[in-house]
């Protein structure tokens, strides 16, 4: 199975308002992330009710956050993010196809900063199925973000951004870097990827018992062969 980008919310521009739209079709057992990108050194965010923080990566006065939850329902309007201070982009966005329970992000974000220039990240190991995503922000909130080769654009702002990848083979994502650069300003950028639901049991007949043919399914970054047996009639 594969993780599957969905839809994205209006994004909010570099302001002090709280509200971010919720992205279109919301349903149970989605994917929910929230991306922001603030423009104050040390700044922190308090997330809406379920939402749970990942990762954080700063440079400067720029500091680059996401939180995720599952969604057990639709969701509409706005989800509500504060700030502790200052002024800050956000969108939310909604993704299908990951593992039902637990934590869905495969591995701890690669967080980098870098000025004046966006820092370089990578991650080592990535199977297929799992769906990139590249985020970046800088303090130049006007300045175009410059989208890493082969991921789709999720954003429409400058100072901020969001894209996407699907990870069609097994293996390391080599550098991640979009070339944005700036006179001065500082950059914040991760990279991470989310972990698809395993393939659902096939059954076949055998003697009167019904049994699941083996399979390898990928748990963790750990491969597993899984035969399991149930007596019919």
């Amino acid at each position: 199975m594969t993780v599957i980008y969905q839809s994205g919310g209006a994004q909010k521009a570099f302001n002090t308002s709280t509200a971010v739209a919720v992205p279109a079709g919301v349903t149970a057992g989605d994917v929910v992330l929230i991306a922001v990108s603030g423009t104050v050194a040390g700044q922190t965010f308090t997330w809406p009710s379920g939402f749970v923080q990942k990762a954080v990566s700063t440079q400067g006065a720029v500091t680059v956050a996401v939180a995720w939850k599952r969604a057990t329902g639709a969701d509409s309007g706005n989800y509500t993010v504060t700030p502790s201070s200052g002024q800050f982009s956000a969108q939310a966005h909604r993704v299908s196809g990951c593992i039902t329970t637990g934590d869905p992000f495969r591995q701890t974000p690669d967080c980098e900063g870098g000025q004046p220039s966006e820092p370089n990240t990578s991650l080592t190991g990535v199977p297929a199925g799992d769906l990139l995503v590249h985020l970046v922000g800088t303090n130049n909130t006007t300045k175009p973000i410059v989208i890493p080769a082969g991921y789709t654009d999720r954003t429409a702002g400058g100072g901020f951004n969001t894209s996407t990848k699907a990870q069609t083979v097994t293996g390391d994502t080599g550098t991640v870097n979009g070339g944005t650069t700036t006179a001065f300003n500082p950059f914040a950028a991760m990279l991470f990827s989310l972990m698809p639901a395993p393939p659902p049991t096939r059954f076949v007949n055998v003697g009167g018992v019904a049994v699941a043919a083996t399979r390898k399914v990928n748990v963790g970054g750990v491969t597993t062969s899984v035969t399991r047996k149930i007596k019919s009639g």
